[in-house]
């Protein structure tokens, strides 16, 4: 059996897995880009801007991705990350709530019976 660590750890899974859900960090980027691009902008043609928005999206992506490959960084503060993951986790999937309050055998005979869906076991 696969444990999740050698998965994720899997060079084709992260290909994959980093574009999937790079979005995420770019979304987040996008409006602090924006917002410097009114004062570095000013003045500039609409084409421009874009080139500018683009070219400064860029480089902020890439570097936060730099930072985040560091060790010191990730050791510093994977913790928090795995800590917010989880709650948002958690806020997002029933699922998961249900695994780490123990009761994840109940959810899933619960979602069973409503999908009609056969019990494994």
């Amino acid at each position: 059996m696969t444990t999740a660590a050698a998965f994720f750890g899997d060079p084709e899974v992260l290909d994959e897995l980093s574009v999937q859900y790079g979005y995420e960090i770019v979304s987040y980027i996008v409006p602090t880009v924006m917002a410097m691009l009114l004062v570095r902008g000013e003045g500039a043609s609409t084409e421009e801007k874009l080139r500018i928005f683009h070219d400064d999206l860029r480089h902020s992506v890439s570097s936060v991705l730099q930072w985040m490959g560091d060790p010191d960084n990730l050791d510093r503060c994977l913790d928090r990350m795995i800590e917010d993951g989880i709650h948002r986790s958690r806020e997002i999937f029933p699922a998961v709530d249900a695994f780490l309050e123990g009761r994840f055998d109940q959810f899933f005979q619960e979602i069973s019976a409503e999908f009609r869906l056969p019990e494994t076991g």
